[in-house]
């Protein structure tokens, strides 16, 4: 049992990647089955939330405090808009403060050089599981590895098509500094194979990344001349642009909804249309003052789902910059690089346009991924 702990004490960001990915994987699997949703995940992801705090205490008051304001902000901002605790509003208040909660725990309790390694190589290969499921989810057209019920796209056993996007962009972070220099040919192969399957997801926001990524990685790469570098991005611009024009201008639904709704909404996939027509109705119906500086939200599906401004709707202004105070307090860990700075805004422009990034619980590991694939990324420069 003391073994056990000790390993546990070591490795708990591994153990709970991998708790967080099949119990998502067992949920999607029985809602297929029995078209029910069961609290397995929540139940899971309430527990480690749960321990985690109890050890920032045990470690530091001083950064629980942070936790505890947090919470405070948001009962703040609640009662001005309900009479009560709703467990909705309970439930999107934890989205957002499990992402802190794990921020805060290995901040406290960094990670060893082994403890890294074997955190991400753990990422890798969950990647690459989920890989072969998505290229026989394709091959089969089976349902239950399906993104979306009604447009293309296999996420394998990802239960969101924001997660499967944000797994994938910071795989592809992670590549980049994995291939930096020299690497097997099996690593080489198993980066392809996760790149590939990347293209059958169906989300515009993998395919964004994807191209800003592979062009940043040119732009600063060290090892290219000038030349090949204007050759490579040319070619990518090119095919960027023709593929944009194919789909948003020739074919398919993205076609018929800029016909329909106009370009914006359908790059944004309709998020421009909930802020107007859903979002900013809900603030001027229900808020005062007291709202605008710290939030209130009885029903966050009134959200816009683009990131930034869906944090500020559920935080308010003061709620919303004391939060992202804390994240990137404890997120930039550190030392901000050029190359850290760029991905960082890749992954900005992302979220601004995507959302359902710092509201999503299941995103929370990846974001401690993302985390220490910079800190792994700048020991390697030293």
């Amino acid at each position: 049992m003391d073994r056990f702990k000790f390993l546990l004490s070591i490795y708990w960001p591994t153990f709970v990647l991998i708790m967080f990915f099949f119990t998502e994987a067992f949920y999607k699997l029985f809602f297929e089955v029995f078209d029910t949703k069961i609290l397995l995940t929540q139940i899971t992801k309430l527990f480690f939330v749960i321990v985690a705090f109890y050890f920032i205490y045990l470690k530091s008051k001083k950064n629980t405090l942070w936790l505890i304001v947090l919470f405070l902000v948001f009962l703040v901002g609640h009662f001005s808009v309900s009479k009560g605790i709703e467990i909705n509003s309970l439930k999107s208040f934890g989205r957002f403060f499990v992402t802190l909660v794990f921020l805060v725990l290995v901040y406290l309790y960094p990670l060893s050089h082994n403890s890294r390694r074997i955190f991400l190589q753990t990422f890798a290969l969950i990647m690459l599981f989920n890989a072969v499921l998505i290229f026989v989810g394709f091959a089969f057209d089976i349902n239950f590895l399906s993104t979306y019920i009604y447009r293309f796209g296999y996420n394998g056993l990802f239960v969101t098509s924001a997660a499967s996007s944000y797994a994938y962009i910071i795989f592809f972070i992670y590549a980049y500094y994995k291939h930096k220099n020299i690497s097997s040919w099996t690593e080489i192969i198993i980066t392809i194979v996760i790149l590939c399957s990347s293209l059958l997801v169906g989300t515009k926001a993998i395919y964004l990344s994807l191209f800003l990524i592979f062009t940043l990685a040119f732009a600063i790469s060290n090892k290219l001349s000038i030349q090949v570098k204007y050759i490579f991005i040319s070619l990518l611009l090119v095919t960027a642009t023709s593929l944009f024009y194919y789909y948003f201008y020739l074919t398919g639904d993205f076609n018929l909804i800029r016909e329909e709704k106009g370009l914006l909404s359908s790059i944004l996939s309709f998020r421009n249309d909930l802020l107007i027509e859903v979002t900013l109705p809900y603030i001027k119906e229900n808020w005062s003052i007291l709202n605008y500086l710290f939030g209130g939200v009885s029903d966050f599906n009134t959200r816009s789902q683009l990131g930034f401004i869906d944090v500020f709707y559920f935080w308010g202004i003061i709620g919303g910059i004391f939060y992202f105070y804390v994240f990137t307090k404890f997120f930039f860990s550190f030392q901000i690089k050029l190359e850290n700075a760029l991905f960082v805004g890749i992954l900005s422009l992302i979220v601004l346009l995507a959302g359902n990034f710092f509201e999503s619980a299941s995103i929370a590991i990846f974001i401690l991924i993302l985390q220490q694939i910079f800190l792994k990324g700048n020991l390697k420069q030293k």
